[in-house]
């Protein structure tokens, strides 16, 4: 839909939207609960009726509106000498005018008011022009929403014409309508309505959603918030990434003049006390060009979710115009083939700039692969709340890579390319991984501490993850550190004792390694490795209730930069510290109160007189572990590090140790 039709919204290009909506309608579209409409692909036109001069009027912007329209020869003049879109525009207007005498005046008043006040949003469907799916037949189509009313300053206006009842008046003559425009080029339709099969599983549903929540909790939202609320987090954290040499008090007011919220500052007081170079950047990031790409980098993760799932959602949705529809899809496959050969010829030989391929390839990444290319239909239409949404799955992109050759969409500007270099490790980068990703990807909870010793409460926090039944695999990172002299080993050792004599299968999921730094650091480092982990693979981490979410959006930011494709998610979790703190455990320890100290192991060790005094021997056996410790130390030259005792909001330490340098030792677990 264009022109005067405006922009059928996604369902997150709007603002006011909250998430916990959005994934309420992902939910209600995954188990075939929405009534939508096809979204059509042709050109759009509007139409009107003005019974005081006896005329039939299109239009196909505001202006036109605003001037009462076009006649058929104002029509025709418009289009002149443009080819197929002249002949279908005119056939089709004539079909109209044909049509209209098939209502009454009276029902002709009730539809579009005495004088042309009432005007209907139509689509104009031809083989003779198509934009990328190719119809079957000539249809003149008009849409159940997008409609305008004029006000008395004869301004457009949005009209619901449904609740309105004049849909209804138009429908009562469409049949009327059709017989009266028999043997003309087009034909007549109203509704294409689809009814949506649920999926065979909630599988792509559940993805969507997760991946709308991590997105939201990653800067620090929740369901309740909207759309606006999250691009306001989102740009706030991009400038302050990649505009660092703004002060950081200026970030909020920049953000606010791009988003237009309510308010806004001038572009003046933004600049006051700026350096020159400052002013600049300023001017450069408010660049139009600019503010689009910073506006899609926003909303990329939660454009993404909603993407990904509309691409299933309409693999069961075909066209009702297009008589063949498999044929249709070999052919749009074929010519989305062609048109990228095509276009890597051209960059081979110099007509099309490596920032232009760039573009295509993101393109070529949102779709996926041709076995993606599933649907001959545009899109859903649908209602919620009064409001009208479309999802449309692979659609848009392919759109835009057949409409490089056809209509010449891609133009370098150089003047700009510096600033957009400045964003490039963010843009686009959940587009470039989709065809990456492994959409089945490894689930793995990352557990790091000191552990020294590990208790009931580090136990349970562990296998708090290994019973959830996504996830693979939880990897424990202990702390290479030495506290109170109970030594990494020692750690290692009591995880082993633990995980060997838990008759629970889940136990199995936990490994063991002894880091060669901070846990948190070892964090970090895991989830930047590409050999670790892989695009569509997910790095689960705890948090306490009561946490905010500053880690969970670190955490997901230093993702997205150093290794795209990977999904960092935070599952809030009770405090688990068994009624004790490690340094307490310790102290136990140095106290040689063994009984109390059994009373804080799980409770499978502590029924058992024998594994409880393993894990008290082991604990205890500072000296003998202390010199083996030692000679692997001064062998591999490594003193130690620390760590920290809370696993990122598990659990709980009392201390903070200083920082020690020591290399890893990483141990398989047997």
């Amino acid at each position: 839909m264009g022109g005067v039709g405006g922009h059928l919204n996604h369902l997150y290009d709007d603002r006011s939207m909250t998430f916990d909506k959005m994934m309420e309608v992902i939910d209600a579209a995954s188990r075939g609960k929405l009534t939508a409409e096809e979204k059509v692909d042709g050109q759009n036109l509007f139409i009107s009726w003005s019974e005081e001069r006896q005329i039939p009027l299109a239009a196909r912007n505001k202006g036109n509106l605003k001037q009462g329209g076009m006649n058929a020869g104002e029509l025709a003049a418009k289009f002149a000498g443009r080819g197929a879109i002249e002949k279908v525009y005119n056939e089709a207007f004539k079909t109209y005018t044909e049509a209209v005498k098939g209502i009454s005046p009276e029902d002709r008043v009730k539809i579009f008011g005495q004088d042309a006040t009432k005007w209907y949003n139509v689509e104009v469907m031809s083989p003779e022009n198509p934009n990328v799916i190719l119809y079957d037949e000539k249809i003149l189509k008009i849409h159940s929403d997008g409609h305008k009313i004029l006000d008395d300053k004869r301004a457009p206006q949005n009209y619901d014409a449904e609740s309105d009842g004049s849909l209804q008046v138009l429908d009562k003559n469409l049949k009327n309508m059709q017989q009266a425009a028999k043997g003309e080029q087009f034909k007549i339709a109203r509704r294409a309505t689809q009814k949506l099969q649920a999926l065979t599983d909630d599988k792509a549903a559940k993805k969507a959603k997760l991946e709308i929540s991590n997105a939201i909790s990653a800067v620090g939202l929740s369901g309740n918030n909207t759309v606006e609320d999250y691009l306001v987090k989102r740009l706030n954290n991009i400038l302050k990434d990649q505009a660092d040499e703004l002060p950081e008090e200026k970030i909020p007011d920049l953000v606010s003049r791009l988003l237009r919220l309510k308010g806004f500052p001038k572009l003046n007081m933004i600049k006051k006390g700026l350096t020159n170079d400052q002013k600049q950047l300023v001017s450069q990031l408010t660049d139009t060009v600019v503010e689009k790409k910073l506006m899609t980098d926003a909303i990329q993760p939660i454009e993404m979710a909603n993407h990904e799932f509309a691409v299933e959602l309409l693999k069961t949705v075909q066209s009702v115009f297009v008589l063949n529809p498999q044929e249709e899809v070999a052919r749009l496959r074929k010519e989305l083939s062609r048109t990228v050969t095509e276009l890597e010829a051209m960059a081979t030989d110099g007509n099309i700039s490596a920032e232009e391929m760039d573009i295509v390839r993101n393109y070529l990444r949102k779709i996926g692969g041709l076995d993606r290319v599933t649907t001959s239909a545009e899109g859903i239409v649908f209602i919620v709340d009064g409001m009208s949404y479309k999802f449309t799955g692979n659609f848009a992109p392919i759109n835009q890579v057949l409409g490089i050759l056809k209509y010449g969409r891609i133009k370098t500007n150089v003047a700009k390319e510096n600033i957009l270099r400045r964003f490039d490790n963010i843009i686009n980068e959940a587009i470039e991984t989709v065809n990456e990703s492994d959409p089945n990807g490894k689930r793995v909870a990352l557990v790091p501490g000191a552990f020294k010793p590990p208790h009931a409460g580090h136990y349970l926090g562990a296998k708090i993850l290994a019973d959830m039944k996504d996830v693979d695999e939880v990897r424990v990172l202990i702390s290479p550190d030495d506290r109170d002299g109970i030594t990494a080993s020692q750690s290692k050792k009591i995880w082993d004792l633990y995980i060997d004599n838990d008759s629970d299968n889940s136990a199995q999921k936990i490994s063991l390694t002894i880091s060669s730094k901070s846990p948190v650091r070892h964090v970090y480092d895991l989830i930047a490795d590409k050999e670790a982990f892989q695009a569509g693979d997910t790095v689960v981490l705890s948090q306490g209730e009561k946490e905010s979410g500053g880690a969970a959006e670190r955490m997901a930011s230093w993702a997205e930069r150093n290794n795209p494709g990977v999904n960092v998610e935070y599952i809030k979790t009770k405090m688990t510290t068994s009624g004790i703190t490690g340094t307490q455990m310790r102290k136990l320890v140095v106290d040689n109160n063994e009984k109390e100290f059994k009373k804080h192991l799980p409770d499978f060790i502590k029924k058992s007189d024998e594994l409880a005094d393993q894990a008290w021997s082991i604990a205890t056996g500072v000296n003998e572990l202390k010199i083996v410790d030692d000679v692997i130390d001064e062998m591999t030259g490594s003193p130690a590090v620390v760590g920290y005792g809370a696993p990122l909001g598990i659990y709980t330490s009392s201390s903070k140790p200083k920082r020690k340098k020591k290399k890893s030792t990483k141990v398989k677990r047997r």
